[in-house]
């Protein structure tokens, strides 16, 4: 199907805009996102991201405080000396004493996996700062557990791609639909993240 039929079918119906993105929603996300009960330590039951993906995504960071004993640092993604956090295998997320929900998208093309390497590096860096995600990322007793709320097809992903690429904008409006939907964007956040 054509990118100009998803935009004439969205214009058309609403709820094809909706099809369109949950045609793409992984089944194990929509079962863990269905439940009526809902807490935020049961979205790390979502798929992990894969190494090195190629495709467009729209994830989200479950970024949990633990006590720093429940924290081993390793050598991860590239050759310099930096140590990055993870929480250790046997750790319940249960005892998380603050977890924190960060929403995003990637939407490049060279891959969703640069963006997310992105966001490792600022969690494993002290003096990240900006963004309110980055600045709590980066505490040292916090660890990020990115999970795939949906995946789209990167149309560069073999550079066979002419023209414009109008399917790209699917991936920011089902970004914008989880935040509402998980509740994550508040006033509250609104006001903290201009402080």
């Amino acid at each position: 199907m054509s990118c100009y039929s998803h935009f004439e079918r969205a214009a058309g119906n609403p709820n094809s805009l909706l099809e369109i993105i949950l045609q793409r929603i992984p089944l194990q996300t929509r079962k863990v996102l269905g439940k009526a009960d809902l807490k935020a330590t049961d979205l790390l039951d979502l798929p992990s991201i894969p190494f090195k993906c190629m495709h467009r995504l729209v994830y989200i960071d479950v970024a949990t405080e633990l006590r720093e004993e429940q924290i081993h640092r390793e050598k991860k993604f590239d050759k310099s000396s930096r140590l990055y956090k993870e929480a250790k295998s046997l750790v319940n997320a249960e005892e998380a004493s603050k977890v924190s929900l960060y929403v995003g998208s990637s939407i490049r093309k060279g891959g969703s996996w640069k963006r997310i390497q992105e966001h490792y590096a600022a969690a494993n860096n002290p003096e990240s700062s900006g963004n309110m995600h980055y600045r709590e990322i980066s505490k040292s007793n916090v660890v990020t557990n990115f999970r795939v709320l949906g995946v789209w097809k990167n149309t560069y992903i073999n550079d066979s791609h002419v023209g414009q690429d109008t399917g790209k904008w699917i991936t920011l409006v089902a970004e914008a639909l989880m935040v509402v939907y998980l509740g994550i964007y508040t006033e509250q956040n609104a006001v903290t993240s201009r402080a």
